[in-house]
């Protein structure tokens, strides 16, 4: 019993040590929490902000291509380094912060010959400083994509049916009355054909089945309805007399299309002497409907071009530009695993600036930056 007692009694006075040596080692540590806290909340907050403004400002200085583009490299190598760069200030300043500490931690209760204090303590204060760390901002930069809960929101049903067999591709997105409609080509061995989906926080997903039948695809859909429908872009095939080009077609329900007129046919060129198809939905501008589409030329190779559509009768084109907008020129463009292709399946308008996200060489992602206006005075 006495042995019991005077360990207890030796715990206690361990523990009223321990106790002492936290609120002086707190009070000690309290200014340099805060200053590496404020600075790891403020440097963070910069690089989130600023970084996609300094980006533009280095590239303003590299060669550009025609327009003023800035074409810029986000494949599956890059992404990771552009997305931590935030990442990078926060958790480089906390981990700073965190090893000042923990060295001050030990080499304080050294001093005190306090052993079991001493990494006791040490262990608490890892586990306090490692809460910041794994906090990050979100970003509403054009280049910074956030993770959701399932990004591969598609895999838990694929495929649904036969139609999905052989995989799904070229997604397009777009956003409307709420709502994303996403049209996608499923390949299987019945062809190729394309298939519409809805979702509102790309976590569920309603499957709305194939709206263009084999063998069609390059479905791009306006962003508004056009005379109380729906309008849509498409690329049916042409194995017979012609060659593949670009179609009008309309809807009152998105399943359902009709009403189709083809609108713009190859031309001879070498930019467009194979075919050509839909990219991006279209954008809205005051001369009219702005799209940008692919033509495939000599020796397969993709490039794409401006079109500008009526407002009113989307079927109509008002311009059409006479030179590529972008053709493959970077060594991520050329080479890959299909070389000398950029295709482009979505464009983004934010704060005067137009952002083409295009796929290079079937192998990356490229971002080319303009404006309306630069692109409205390229025909």
């Amino acid at each position: 019993k006495e042995f019991y007692k005077n360990s207890l009694k030796k715990v206690l006075i361990e523990f009223k040590t321990l106790s002492i040596d936290l609120l002086i080692l707190a009070r000690s540590l309290f200014p340099i929490v805060i200053f590496f806290g404020s600075a790891s909340l403020v440097l963070g907050y910069l690089a989130v902000n600023l970084r996609g403004r300094l980006l533009d400002g280095y590239l303003m200085g590299v060669d550009q291509s025609i327009l003023g583009f800035h074409p810029f490299l986000i494949s599956y190598y890059e992404i990771p380094f552009i997305d931590n760069i935030s990442s990078l200030f926060v958790n480089g300043y906390m981990h700073l912060g965190l090893v000042m500490s923990f060295g001050w931690a030990i080499f304080y209760f050294s001093k005190r010959k306090k052993i079991f204090g001493r990494y006791i303590l040490a262990l608490a204060l890892v586990c306090f400083m490692s809460i910041p760390i794994w906090y990050s901002f979100p970003s509403n930069s054009p280049r910074h994509f956030n993770n959701i809960d399932n990004p591969h929101f598609l895999d838990e049903s694929y495929p649904v049916d036969e139609s999905e067999k052989y995989g799904c591709e070229d997604a397009r997105a777009t956003f409307i009355d709420g709502k994303y409609y996403i049209n996608f080509t499923v390949v299987s061995e019945d062809s190729w054909s394309t298939a519409l989906m809805v979702t509102e926080d790309f976590i569920t997903i309603e499957r709305k089945g194939i709206i263009f039948h084999p063998e069609n695809k390059d479905v791009a859909i306006f962003p508004e309805k056009v005379n109380g429908k729906y309008i849509a872009l498409h690329r049916p095939n042409n194995s017979g007399f012609g060659k593949a080009s670009i179609w009008y077609s309309e809807s009152p329900d998105m399943l359902h299309w009709g009403n189709h007129k083809c609108i713009a046919h190859p031309r001879d060129m070498k930019w467009e002497s194979m075919k050509i198809g839909g990219g991006a939905p279209p954008i809205k501008t005051t001369d009219g409907w702005l799209s940008i589409y692919h033509g495939k030329g000599d020796n397969s190779l993709y490039s794409l071009f401006c079109l500008l559509l009526d407002l009113n009768k989307p079927y109509k084109v008002v311009r059409r530009a006479e030179t590529p907008l972008l053709t493959p020129t970077e060594s991520f463009e050329i080479e890959g695993f299909f070389g000398n292709v950029v295709f482009t399946n979505g464009m983004v308008e934010k704060d005067g600036s137009i952002y083409i996200y295009y796929g290079a060489a079937d192998e990356s992602v490229g971002l080319a930056i303009t404006d309306i206006d630069s692109l409205l005075n390229s025909f």
